[in-house]
């Protein structure tokens, strides 16, 4: 019983996570369109874009959309979490958009070159970018490489996108910094994740990185995040930082119990083994108290006379006389000191 109540504790501390992000591998949308979903009950409108192994190109082009309805305006917005690029890499992305004319403009929006780059923690972001707000917008990532010998490793290059709404809508807050709705469960994120930073300006180099979230101030959108049982952490952050403190509590409220009945049932035996071991004196109500011979001819407190003889049954052969037989022979006359006729009785 214990041990289903402990795993219905770990699911419950998983699943009410504010949010849950996909990881898109770019090496496998190389020249093609990786389309972002924008329909808000969708879970993928916020994840990862990384290289989770070495690019196998020396020149890799992806290009990421947003295709929503025609009378809504979307925007896509990059954190750049980790960039650890040689020299001889370079990260470009470029915005493109179709006016209402039918005239495409693309413009070079982020250039993010090989070598150091500072990266702020708490939350980590080297830089942003967010483009303009379109009916389809597209950024175009364009990773280029001029050394073919190289190590990779996860943390090499990393962006946390989310899809935001020109308009409200249902389960959205407006993020100021980034003029936009975002939606509820990705505003509200705690973890080491950027979704809605407190404050963006537009650069296409380094430098606008992340200084701090923002989740709205007390008695607006804040108190908002906490409406539920919900801690709102990403999967980044371990499921046993939750359901570990009340796994314990459970267990030593457990032990506790199991220690408490063990006392109480040693404390009974003793009482019973106590009480085993003497014989158990009967009690009686004073008026029902059996009477106790004090002396021959009083009983408890009172006189007790002796008792008449009585006649013993006309059956028994040889039974003596009777009391009042006795009486009425020797009432009959004077005392002559002769036997009473022994026939006659």
């Amino acid at each position: 019983m214990l041990l289903k109540v402990c795993i219905k504790i770990l699911f419950l501390a998983w699943s009410t996570s504010a949010a849950t992000y996909k990881t898109y591998d770019l090496n496998d949308y190389c020249g093609s369109v990786l389309t972002l979903p924008w329909w808000y009950e969708d879970n993928n409108r916020a994840g990862v874009l990384q290289f989770t192994s070495a690019p196998t190109q020396a020149s890799c082009t992806v290009n990421v959309t947003v295709d929503g309805v025609s009378y809504e305006t979307y925007a896509i917005y990059f954190n750049v979490k980790y960039l650890n690029l040689y020299p001889s890499m370079n990260v470009n992305i470029y915005e493109s958009y179709t006016t209402s004319l039918g005239s495409k403009i693309t413009t070079l929006v982020k250039q993010l070159p090989g070598g150091y780059a500072y990266s702020s923690s708490n939350p980590t972001s080297v830089a942003q970018l967010c483009s303009s707000y379109q009916s389809k917008i597209t950024l175009s990532i364009q990773f280029t490489r001029s050394d073919p010998s190289f190590s990779w490793s996860a943390r090499d290059f990393r962006l946390d996108y989310n899809v935001l709404h020109g308009q409200s809508g249902y389960s959205y807050i407006y993020c100021s910094a980034l003029t936009g709705w975002v939606g509820k469960d990705y505003y509200c994120e705690t973890g080491d994740r950027v979704n809605c930073p407190n404050s963006y300006t537009s650069t296409s180099g380094l430098g606008n990185y992340a200084i701090l979230k923002d989740q709205g101030t007390s008695g607006t959108y804040g108190s908002s995040c906490r409406t539920s049982v919900s801690s709102y952490t990403s999967p980044e952050i371990d499921v046993w930082t939750i359901a570990g403190p009340i796994i314990g509590g459970i267990f030593g409220l457990t032990f506790f119990i199991v220690l408490v009945k063990a006392i109480c049932r040693n404390q009974r035996g003793r009482l019973v083994h106590r009480h085993a071991q003497g014989v158990a004196l009967q009690t009686y109500p004073a008026t029902s108290r059996p009477t106790t011979v004090a002396g021959p001819y009083v009983v408890g407190a009172q006189p007790n006379y002796p008792l008449q003889p009585q006649p013993y049954p006309q059956l028994f052969v040889g039974a003596p006389p009777t009391y009042a037989e006795v009486q009425s022979s020797t009432a009959a006359g004077p005392d002559t000191g002769t036997m009473p006729d022994a026939s006659k009785y």
